[in-house]
């Protein structure tokens, strides 16, 4: 770089600092001087280090109460917010209702939506009612806050709000949001396109929305986009290699189901190391998943990406609802349990022992309790 392009660059870095100063420093006068909308934004420049500010919570909060106090309605939602989240200020969720309602009421679409959130949780001392919550979403969804709009559609979804069009109201509310680009939204609206709720059944539209909730990170997407490449709603000649790319990104993010896929996907490409990694992962999450906890067993039955081992292999099913087989047929001539007449197994004593064996088929009245697959084990 030439030195007179140097020189300029760092005049015109200087103008803007200036610039940002000077900009900072107008207003603080018009804050100073009762402005209650000046009041707000210095607070937010202290709140986000703007305008040449360094970041400060407990200046923000000092300003926001200022504006909040002349009855600025921006000033209030964000003194609520700093309330809430405890920033710069000691949490309080009742001063955040107080501030919230008041914003709200004003029409502030941020503060309608933060109201409608502590109905529809019961915060603070409100009790949880989805219809305050339905009323204060609705006014804010209605000003474009892509957060009530998404909050909207899971009202309609769980049935929260009665209307015979929910499912079509559901979907309206979704695609709003989600055309405004919230990843939740769109990952909600490609469930909604691909199980044929509110709209017809379509699975490039799912995919096209899933894939853009996955592509921001959000981990559930991923898992979502996964499964529709693994089991081939989508027709692409590397669907398999789709699958494991996304449910990688999951797996990696934590996500129990992406893990466990994950490692399925590295059984299939013989990297054991990796599968048993990822299965391992995933079932240290969700240690009573039967179908997970019999994929980790077999690993270590089969030494596979693992050492070897019997009595691991035994633990993982114990904890699956697994139960210990005594292997009873034909000792003394004596059969461990009998059928109740209708095909069904229950609970019964054998050798000063109770356990429950699984829905083996009955013969001539009788169950079999030997049978273990060779796990010294029977199935929940």
């Amino acid at each position: 770089m030439g030195i007179k392009m140097t020189v300029l660059l760092t005049v015109l870095i200087n103008l803007n600092i200036c610039s940002q100063t000077d900009l900072f420093n107008q207003t603080l006068q018009k804050a100073k001087a009762g402005d209650p909308i000046a009041q707000n934004l210095i607070g937010n420049y202290y709140y986000n280090g703007d305008e040449g500010a360094e970041v400060d919570l407990k200046a923000s909060v000092f300003w926001y109460k200022k504006s909040a106090a002349q009855g600025n309605a921006d000033g209030e939602f964000n003194l609520g917010y700093a309330y809430f989240f405890s920033d710069g200020v000691e949490e309080d969720e009742i001063k955040a209702i107080k501030w919230f309602k008041s914003s709200a009421i004003k029409g502030n679409p941020k503060a309608q939506y933060w109201f409608g959130y502590m109905h529809n949780f019961g915060r603070g001392n409100l009790e949880k009612s989805y219809s305050q919550a339905y009323n204060w979403y609705l006014k804010s969804a209605n000003q474009g806050n892509k957060y009530a709009q998404y909050r909207l559609c899971i009202l309609y979804m769980t049935n929260a709000v009665k209307d015979l069009r929910s499912k079509e109201l559901a979907f309206y509310w979704c695609e709003k949001s989600a055309k405004q680009s919230y990843s939740d939204a769109q990952y909600m609206l490609g469930c909604l396109y691909r199980e044929g709720i509110g709209t017809a059944k379509n699975y490039e539209s799912a995919l096209y929305w899933g894939l853009k909730s996955a592509e921001k990170g959000d981990s559930e997407a991923q898992v979502f986009v996964g499964e529709m490449y693994l089991f081939g709603e989508i027709s692409v000649s590397d669907r398999k290699e789709q699958a494991f790319f996304w449910y990688g990104k999951a797996a990696k993010q934590d996500h129990k189901v992406g893990q466990y896929h994950f490692g399925k996907l590295n059984l299939e490409k013989g990297k054991s190391n990796e599968a048993f990694y990822w299965i391992k992962k995933s079932y240290d999450q969700q240690p009573t998943n039967l179908e997970v906890g019999e994929v980790l067993a077999d690993l270590y039955l089969n030494g596979i990406g693992v050492s070897k081992s019997n009595e691991k292999a035994r633990k993982v099913l114990s904890k699956i609802g697994y139960k210990k087989c005594y292997s009873c047929w034909g000792k003394g001539g004596e059969n461990c349990k009998k059928c109740d007449g209708y095909g069904k197994v229950g609970t019964y004593e054998h050798s000063a022992r109770l356990y429950k064996c699984s829905a083996y088929s009955c013969d001539d009245g009788w169950v079999r309790c030997g049978d273990c697959g060779g796990k010294g084990l029977i199935a929940p």
